[in-house]
């Protein structure tokens, strides 16, 4: 039995079948053709594509890593569907264990790049945000709408990373829906039910271009030593390029355009 750190790795490793590992690969390689299709959008709610922007920070800062080798690895076996399962079918087996550690260590490198890695720098994205709109404000002749703040993040999970979401440019100006008086007015009505109740409800598109991705890398040295917790918990900076608040049918209530 492998003991790293005073935990057995078995703790950590769980078995897939071969109907399983088909259906795997097969939307691997579903997943690989749609990006080449689509390749100036990226999807945040694919898990895989958390992974290889998380993965994508490994590989491009090695130097700041090097003293994690080992622990890379070990987390690596824990993480990798691949891996994994073969370590499943020999740990029983010193001789074979040894070989498989030597062969991980030698060619972690070329274990990650099999996901291929991506930064996601310079794609467009968007989140879709649920929300509602406030009393209507007679002055300011609008519906203040519950968005996101300043300092305000989204978060996204895969099965090898996460990361937050952060703008450069959020303005809390956007959570505004400017309507004249007559239109707000037909706007309630038209949400109104026979009992009196308001729907409020809406959605707050964020369209954006991803400008960076950054992590700490004194939190990702500490956690490989963990096994079982997320190294690559990144922040993804985006910078907003349009801002669209959406009604029933997501038909488009009101757009801000050409941010800055």
């Amino acid at each position: 039995m492998l003991i790293l750190n005073g935990i057995s790795l078995d703790n950590y490793l769980y078995k897939i079948g071969d109907k399983m590992k088909k259906i795997i690969n097969s939307l691997m390689v579903l997943s690989i053709l749609a990006f080449g299709l689509f390749a100036k959008e990226i999807d945040l709610h694919d898990k895989k594509t958390i992974d290889k922007m998380g993965l994508y920070l490994i590989q491009s800062n090695k130097d700041e890593l090097k003293d994690s080798q080992k622990e890379l690895v070990n987390w690596f076996i824990v993480h990798d569907r691949e891996s994994n399962s073969k370590y499943n079918k020999i740990n029983d087996d010193e001789f074979e264990l040894d070989a498989f550690m030597e062969d991980m260590t030698a060619n972690i490198s070329k274990k990650i790049s099999k996901h291929r890695p991506f930064s996601g720098i310079g794609k467009t994205t968007y989140i879709r945000m649920s929300s509602s709109f406030e009393k209507y404000n007679f002055t300011k002749k609008g519906f203040p709408i519950n968005g996101l703040s300043k300092h305000g993040s989204f978060s996204y999970g895969g099965q090898m990373a996460r990361a937050k979401v952060y703008f450069d440019n959020i303005n809390e100006s956007y959570s505004f829906l400017p309507m004249q008086k007559s239109e707000a007015k037909a706007l309630l009505k038209s949400r109104t039910s026979g009992y009196g109740n308001v729907n409020r409800e809406l959605i707050i598109k964020y369209t954006f271009v991803i400008k960076n991705i950054e992590s700490d890398f004194d939190y990702i040295r500490e956690c490989y030593k963990q096994f079982n917790c997320f190294p690559e918990q990144y922040e993804i900076i985006g910078h907003l390029t349009k801002v669209e608040i959406l009604g029933k049918n997501n038909s488009v209530l009101y757009t801000y355009s050409d941010l800055k």
